[in-house]
């Protein structure tokens, strides 16, 4: 939390208990915080009503913080003339083009970004701190996570039956292959066919080629999200559940408040859903959940409707026995 003093106007990080108030950086005027109570019971809460604060009047964060609690009146607040004012360990990443001002802005304090993504998907602090600066997408660093599709419910033989007959005349036109270039035939030279040479590929050509392939790749497993004209996120996408929940979790409007659990069948039983057990910091007293269906036309994994906000749900009882997988 930072405070703007009421005689100097400047900003001093109260980074210890408010409880005891905060001293002045500059002027070492005393400043108490009894009333940051009324701005939430944790300091997540109080960074989101203090950032909100900050978005719709166009203030510093540190004036935002104090206005809510009566330090200083509205009028000393300092307004952000056209740009928004972020916390500087994202201005590297803002000047390389990795994060837009706005985007810096929105994900608050950088070193509390980057816990919440490290403790919420068990991150060491140095990915986290690169998926907070956007250089790389949380889907990347999970990509070993990836579930594992459920098996076929009714078996089906004649399927194997081609397959092992695929695989038959593959390995016998293999052997032929092999004989044929091993013991050429005795033909006449009437009779040779002469094979043109194997067209011949530049090496700029082939890196072209594998560079498309790899960003073709990254786009399939990247998740995407719609957002409506309130900034809200009522869709998530992506190649699997894992992922899908991992990066609702990690969104800035969840990040400090929901944490993924597990995955789990959906009740009653369904092929193409999956449970997203969550556990939301405002609400610790029952299990929360998300469904994440799978999307027949394109095979991805969904939550949300694309038209409401995305919220949690208390989640059902599960069978005895049921399989889950832990994030």
């Amino acid at each position: 939390m930072w405070i703007r003093c009421p005689r100097c106007g400047k900003s001093t990080r109260a980074a210890f208990n408010v409880a005891l108030g905060v001293n002045c950086a500059s002027c070492d005027l005393h400043t108490s915080l009894e009333k940051a109570s009324r701005l939430g019971a944790t300091p997540q809460e109080r960074f989101q009503t203090a950032l909100g604060f900050a978005r719709v009047h166009r203030v510093d964060l540190a004036s935002a913080y104090s206005v809510l609690m009566g330090i200083i009146p509205y009028s000393k607040a300092l307004s952000i003339p056209g740009s928004f004012d972020y916390d500087p360990g994202f201005r590297e990443a803002v000047e390389r083009g990795f994060l837009t001002p706005a985007e810096a802005f929105s994900r608050g304090d950088r070193p509390l970004y980057a816990t919440t993504l490290a403790l919420n998907h068990s991150l060491d602090m140095k990915t986290a701190f690169l998926i907070a600066d956007n250089r790389m997408q949380l889907a990347e660093a999970l990509r070993g996570m990836i579930e594992p599709e459920p098996p076929d419910l009714e078996p089906r033989p004649e399927t194997r039956t081609v397959w092992s007959a695929v695989r038959t005349s593959g390995a016998v036109a293999t052997v032929a292959v092999l004989m044929l270039t091993l013991f050429p035939s005795r033909q006449s030279p009437e009779a040779t066919t002469t094979v043109p040479p194997p067209q011949s590929i530049s090496p700029d050509a082939a890196l072209g080629a594998g560079a498309e392939a790899s960003t073709s790749a990254r786009k399939q497993s990247v998740a995407k999200f719609r957002i409506d004209d309130e900034g809200r996120v009522t869709e998530v996408s992506g190649p699997n559940p894992t992922v899908v929940l991992s990066e609702l979790c990690a969104h800035e409007q969840f990040v400090h408040n929901l944490s993924p659990v597990a995955l789990a069948p959906a009740v009653p039983a369904s092929a193409g859903t999956r449970l997203g057990l969550v556990r939301d910091m405002r609400d610790l007293s029952e299990p929360r959940c998300v469904a994440i269906r799978r999307d027949p036309k394109n095979g991805r994994w969904v939550v949300g409707d694309g038209l409401n906000p995305i919220e949690t749900h208390a989640a059902p009882d599960l069978p005895p026995g049921t399989i889950i997988a832990p994030m």
